[in-house]
């Protein structure tokens, strides 16, 4: 049968139009509603099918009565893997039967404009970027009939701010010409059943849009619902955000993050629940799809959702990768995309100089500057029409004096100019002018130009394009000599303030454009409040710049040196006119990025620090300090050296040099609130000695509630300094912004080869721990998810719990962390919300964080906190207004509830953090199969595994935690591990957060101890001595 409608529009490459393509696959007659999609899904953008797509058609297909060809002999055509022929085509067309195909009828064209219009929002990227948010709404038209209409909703994918015409498309419909309106009348449509077909395929794979790795599409997220794994609803919660529907593949294994810890549901093609999942594996974070399943909705913590991966096991990252979509195999003529090369040249910088296209010549006419018209005239050469920008000074060639016409966007003629001004040879254009047209004689045209007054060039330039702003950088490096010494006549800036000087001239500098101020050798030196020139508000002797590097000419020979009055009353006003007291003074003030200072010594005497770095324009930047020492000398100020305060992304590295400090610690750091990335610092062969201080790094966490990290590699710890103090200072525990945290041992310390020192953790932040009163295999707690104060009391604020396992032996459960008993241990777990009763330093003496004020008023609304201890459920009623109880009072209605089963406390949990020194920490596997080793265990090792050291035993360190026996787990996973210190100094005190076992427990200086069963025993022969302090221990030092 001839079907002269479809085989008309086969194109000379022998295919169809897409939209007549996917109309007759959608029409034909086929055994299978499956082989249609399958054929659907193998159309590509140039209107061909693949060879396989061919053959499912061939096979299902029904033949028309009259076909010239058996299926057997058509199925010939495809033997040797090629498309066919023009005439076979059309043979194939006129064979096949399509359903309720009349003669008589074309393809319904608006059917076509349906299915090309939903592929070209499918592919808004094309042009610029913004896709079309459609709507599909049925409607009735003034004749009766009952329609689907397109209507544009809004613009989504682009870049910067939407074009005009384009939101100027928002809430109108697609017209029947291709364009918009808003009249339903006028707006093309199409009947409810072809559009059924229309919707029935996923257009996104018809025209080859592949994703990512990532599936998790966040576009697809409602706040505030999650997916019921036991029905598939989407249930109101406003703890969750529902993520789906997904599309996946059946029979699939997918991983999530080991943070994903709720409920998932499966559904089919037809989007019918299936199944569902109460919680994902929580070792392995894997689950397979049923075999009928086609897409997948997810519950999300909203915490979880900005970095969230849902992909095949197989391809999971290591990393997150957001969701995206891509075209890898689309090509396209540059025809089929408007102003495709005025697009190109625009997002390249693209500006064309001289506007006069001698192409654009008319001879004997010129533009009527009253009308726009093109008139006859001998003589005369009509130049254009060329584009140009409203309201925009332009300048012409000054013998240049015939008529101009300008046009607007339609071509419609908006105003002239009879002659430009003969003296400026400017003109400014209309502001609705987007054309102009010049009137010339024959012999100015090969040297007329015309351009923006602003590139109005020296001398002739041809029309062609230039890339606007186009500045090749050199990297250029100047050098800026310095001196102390006023009568030194080769420098510019000389005297005790010349650095500084020098820097305040340098205002151009760049990462392109450096800088280097080399300070000759002698003393820098200022005694006076208003000789601070380098910072206003915290005066510095000297504060940096960016790009702008300092360099001295040795370590001990380059000194600057700051200091003040001693007596506080003649400090006077500083260089603002202001009083400051002392502790706001410091030589050297800095926040400046990607600087280098090398070669020299700062020098603080009696002031607040020598190098203060707490600025908040330091974020994102890095600085570099190579072979400097900070030296301070008195006994009034800060005391230190080092007064360091990080802010999010900042980084600072420290190389040689020393931090000296005649009474205060050499180094004190610490983090501020809620940073986007981690701060860091390095110190790397550097020495921290004090002589009134044991003391060395004060390391104070602050809540950035991320791991900052500071690096230790081959530091020298010296005079009376041997000790890392590592403290909190929380500054906020608000609840809404969840700056709130139950682990603050944020500070990560790493590193080797450093000298030995004594780790002292004494951070606080409280979290809610139960022990079980049994031990053993069977020894176990676990907190019910769906218990209403589990919300409130147990999970996790900030998503970090896995960053917290600090043993091989704690897992991270449903948002908080358990430890199963072992043989002699108990179980226990620990919630993860903070519920420390301190009013934090920024919060105005409010408390946030107490198990009263998270409880809140349970009298009338209960909550409850189900928990199972060995295997047994224990209920905790809250009934109470909590607001004002104490965390005790609290705890005790915990504990009788739980009563027999176990015991509840507050936990600090940060204070089993200890730095991952590689040469100090180790992680080890006790020995024993019968019998856990107790914390602080003098060990020693046997087959590669440890046990409690005797007197004679080679010394390998001391137990960190308490190390449970040796097991494997039914998935074959070893336990038993443990953290050992193999070297440096520990305490003899049990009440410490480490310790080692001891029978004096503050033993003076000189008392040497053997070892007897794991325990240090006083003994005037014993080879483990006190060295450094009293009750200070040294191991392996």
């Amino acid at each position: 049968m001839q079907k002269n409608s479809i085989t008309n529009k086969i194109t000379p490459c022998c295919g169809l139009p897409f939209s007549v393509m996917y109309w007759w696959i959608m029409n034909l007659t086929l055994n299978s509603e499956n082989d249609r999609e399958f054929i659907l899904s193998k159309i590509s953008q140039g209107g061909t099918i693949s060879i396989e797509a061919w053959k499912v058609l061939i096979n299902s297909g029904t033949l028309e009565t009259d076909a010239v060809l058996t299926k057997a002999e058509f199925l010939q055509l495809f033997d040797c893997g090629r498309q066919p022929k023009c005439n076979e085509l059309k043979i194939i067309i006129e064979s096949f039967k399509v359903g309720n195909y009349n003669p008589a009828d074309e393809i319904p064209p608006n059917m076509i404009q349906f299915i090309e219009q939903t592929v070209k929002d499918n592919i808004g990227m094309i042009s610029g970027g913004w896709t079309a948010q459609i709507e599909e709404p049925t409607v009735t038209l003034s004749n009766g009939d009952n329609v689907v209409v397109r209507k544009v909703v809004g613009y989504v994918g682009g870049t910067g701010d939407l074009p005009t015409e384009l939101e100027a498309n928002i809430g109108k419909y697609y017209d029947k010409n291709g364009g918009f309106t808003t009249d339903i009348n006028e707006a093309s449509s199409i009947s409810l059943g072809l559009a059924k077909y229309v919707k029935k395929i996923d257009l996104k794979t018809l025209i080859g849009i592949e994703r990512g790795v990532n599936l998790a599409d966040l576009s697809k997220v409602q706040d505030g619902y999650y997916y019921s794994y036991a029905s598939g609803s989407k249930i109101a919660n406003s703890s969750y955000s529902a993520l789906g529907l997904i599309e996946i593949e059946p029979n699939t294994e997918y991983q999530v993050p080991n943070t994903y810890t709720d409920q998932t549901a499966f559904f089919d093609e037809n989007e019918n629940y299936i199944s569902g999942i109460a919680q994902v594996n929580p070792t392995t974070q894997k689950f397979t799809t049923p075999s009928n399943a086609k897409y997948v909705g997810l519950s999300l913590k909203p915490y979880n959702v900005s970095n969230f991966i849902l992909a095949k096991s197989s391809e999971y990252p290591s990393a997150y990768v957001p969701y995206e979509e891509k075209l890898p195999k689309i090509r396209f003529e540059v025809e089929q995309i408007n102003d495709f090369y005025k697009k190109i040249k625009n997002e390249l910088g693209f500006e064309t100089i001289n506007l006069i296209d001698k192409t654009k010549i008319v001879y004997d006419k010129y533009y009527h500057y009253q009308n726009g018209s093109l008139a006859s005239a001998s003589g005369y050469v009509a130049l254009g029409k060329y584009p140009v920008e409203p309201n925009t000074e332009y300048q012409i060639s000054d013998f240049q004096t015939d008529q101009i016409a300008f046009y607007n966007k339609s071509d419609v003629f908006v105003g002239g100019i009879a002659q430009v001004n003969p003296t400026t040879h400017k003109f400014t254009t209309p502001s609705n002018a987007f054309f102009i047209g010049i009137s010339a004689k024959p012999n100015q045209v090969d040297a007329l130009i015309l351009a923006k007054s602003i590139n109005f060039p020296n001398y002739y330039i041809p029309f062609g394009t230039s890339i606007k702003n186009l500045i090749i950088e050199e990297e250029s490096f100047s050098e800026i000599f310095v001196s102390a010494n006023l009568n030194d006549s080769d420098v510019v800036f000389k005297g005790k303030n010349a650095i500084q000087e020098a820097i305040d001239t340098i205002d151009d500098a760049t990462e392109k454009k450096r800088y280097r101020i080399v300070a000759k050798q002698g003393l820098y030196k200022i005694t006076e409040a208003n000789e601070y020139i380098g910072n206003v508000g915290y005066p510095a002797m000297v504060c940096p710049k960016d790009f702008v590097d300092i360099v001295g000419q040795g370590e001990d020979k380059t000194i600057i040196w700051a200091e003040l009055p001693y007596n506080d009353a003649n400090i006077g006003a500083s260089i603002d006119g202001n009083n400051y007291a002392r502790d706001r003074y410091q030589t050297i003030y800095n926040f400046a990025g990607n600087v280098t200072i090398k070669d020299l010594t700062f020098v603080a005497k009696n002031l607040r620090y020598v190098n203060h770095q707490d600025d908040g324009r330091g974020a994102n930047k890095k600085r570099f300090y190579e072979n400097v020492s900070f030296i301070f000398m008195g006994n009034k100020g800060y005391l230190k050296p080092f007064g360091i305060g990080t802010f999010s992304g900042e980084e600072t590295h420290v190389s040689g040099g020393k931090s000296v400090s005649d009474s205060g610690d050499p180094c004190a750091i610490h983090n501020n609130v809620s940073f986007k990335k981690p701060s860091r610092w390095s110190f790397k062969n550097h020495t921290f000695m004090s002589m009134g201080s044991t003391t060395a790094i004060e390391m104070q966490n602050d809540g950035s509630l991320l791991q900052d990290t500071i690096e230790l590699i081959g530091c020298n710890f010296a005079g009376m300094s041997y000790k890392i103090n590592y403290v909190d200072v929380w500054l906020r525990g608000d609840l809404a912004p969840k700056y709130d945290s139950f682990n603050h041992a944020e500070w990560q310390i790493s590193g080797f080869g450093n000298s030995p020192f004594l780790f002292e953790n004494l951070v606080f932040g409280y979290c809610l721990r139960i022990q079980s009163n049994s031990t053993g295999i069977n020894s176990n707690v676990r907190f019910d998810k769906t218990s209403s104060a589990y919300l409130v009391l147990i999970e996790n604020t900030q998503g970090n719990s896995d960053k917290s396992l600090y043993f091989q032996n704690r897992e991270f459960v449903d948002g908080y962390i358990v430890q199963d008993g072992t043989v002699g241990l108990k179980g226990q777990a620990f919630g993860c919300k903070d519920i420390s009763e301190t009013a934090y330093a920024y919060n105005a003496g409010n408390n946030y964080t107490s198990l009263g004020k998270r409880l809140g008023d349970c009298s009338t609304n209960n909550k409850v906190l189900r928990v199972t201890i060995d295997g047994v459920l224990k209920t905790i009623t809250f009934n109470k207004n909590y607001t004002s109880f104490t965390n005790t009072q609290i705890l005790n209605e915990i504990n009788t509830a739980i009563s027999g089963a176990g015991v509840a406390d507050a936990y600090i949990y940060g204070r089993d953090y200890f730095p991952e020194i590689t040469d100090v920490l180790e992680r080890v596997y006790n020995l024993s199969g019968s019998a856990f080793i107790p914390k602080g265990t003098v060990l020693t090792k046997s087959s590669g595994k440890v046990r409690p050291a005797n007197d004679g035993d080679v010394i390998s360190g001391v137990a960190l935690e308490n190390i449970p026996v040796l097991s494997i787990d039914a998935e074959g996973v070893l336990k038993g591990q443990g953290r050992m210190m193999k070297k440096g100094l520990i305490s003899a005190n049990p009440s410490k957060a480490f310790f080692v076992l001891a029978d004096n427990q503050n033993p003076s200086i000189g008392t040497k101890f053997k070892v007897v069963n794991g325990q240090l025993v006083t003994d005037v022969n014993g080879k483990i001595s006190v060295n450094v302090d009293a009750g200070i221990i040294s191991i392996n030092c």
